[in-house]
This record gives C-alpha cells, sequence and structure tokens, in this order.
C-alpha cells in the first residue's frame, strides 16, 4: 500500500545531537511555509490532513521526532 498524498515531496535525513530527523518538504514551493512538527514518538504523517488541505497553496514541511525517523524510512522502503 502506498500514500499517493506524498507524490512529489522530497525527503532527507538531517542528523542532530538527538537521532536523525526525517523531513518532507512538499506543497507549493512560491507559497507561504507551514512547519508541522509532533510531538515525541511520533512521525509528520500524522499531518495528512493538514498537508492536502494546504498543500495547493503553502510549502509544507513534515518533520518527524527525533529516532521516529528510522522507523518511517524503514516502514516506507519495505511498502
Amino acid at each position: 500500500m502506498t500514500d499517493t498524498w506524498l507524490q512529489g515531496v522530497s525527503e532527507r535525513l538531517i542528523p542532530t545531537s538527538l537521532g536523525l530527523i526525517n523531513v518532507r518538504d512538499g506543497g507549493e514551493p512560491q507559497g507561504p511555509a507551514l512547519i508541522f512538527w509532533p510531538s515525541l514518538m511520533m512521525d509528520g504523517t500524522m499531518w495528512r490532513r493538514q498537508y492536502e488541505h494546504f498543500a495547493g497553496t503553502h510549502r509544507v514541511v513534515l518533520i518527524d521526532s527525533p529516532d521516529t525517523a528510522s522507523r518511517t524510512r524503514c516502514a516506507a522502503s519495505s511498502t
């Protein structure tokens, strides 16, 4: 099963002192930026509905909590 709502979204891992943080960047590149960062133990996919709502008019950045990045990437790789 794939998440088509993530089509066209760039994704990168950023190393921090707390671990890797996965960042997804999509939406309208020239629009005002919105950053959605969940609480600990969650990943940026919890903001799916907000992404779908704002992506047509805003640049939307979804950030995973530290250490969820490796689990998110592994789960995405296995689908």
